[in-house]
Formats: C-alpha cells, sequence, structure tokens
C-alpha cells in the first residue's frame, strides 16, 4: 500500500472481532422464521428452535417426516446449511 492509499488514523481502535449480539439474535429469528415459513410452504409439520452459542446459530427443526428436509443424501440439508 502505498502512502496515500493509507488512511489517518484518529486514534481510535479497530472494533473488537467479536460479533454484535443484537445482531446475531436478529439473525436467530430470521432463521427461525425461514425454517417456519418453509414448513408451512411444504406443508409439513415441525418446529424450529435457534440457539446462539458464541458466534454461531444453531437450529434445530422437530417433527414428523423431516427426512423431506434432509432429501437424498443429505443435498436438502446441505442447502438448508448454506442459506
Amino acid at each position: 500500500m502505498s502512502d496515500q492509499d493509507q488512511v489517518p488514523s484518529d486514534g481510535e481502535q479497530p472494533e473488537s472481532a467479536e460479533p454484535d449480539e443484537d445482531l446475531l439474535d436478529d439473525q436467530a429469528d430470521a432463521a427461525e422464521d425461514f425454517i417456519h415459513g418453509l414448513l408451512d410452504v411444504l406443508d409439513m409439520d415441525g418446529e424450529a428452535e435457534a440457539d446462539i452459542t458464541e458466534d454461531t446459530i444453531e437450529v434445530r427443526i422437530a417433527g414428523p417426516d423431516m427426512g423431506i428436509l434432509i432429501g437424498r443424501h443429505g443435498s436438502t440439508l446441505e442447502a438448508l446449511q448454506e442459506l
């Protein structure tokens, strides 16, 4: 980086790399809402619950016939995990 590319510092330190709790809560709520909507569209009974551990959101889905959400060789589940 050349001297022209550098931005002068005003003495503030960069923000912590820790995720914002409110942002994680919003993302967890959005994940639950997405799964509930998906279950509704597929006309499936089930529940989704999101938990936050450190900087990870884990969504658990429970109900009958959840094999449809897993898909053949786990392909549907893998696609959902990417979302």
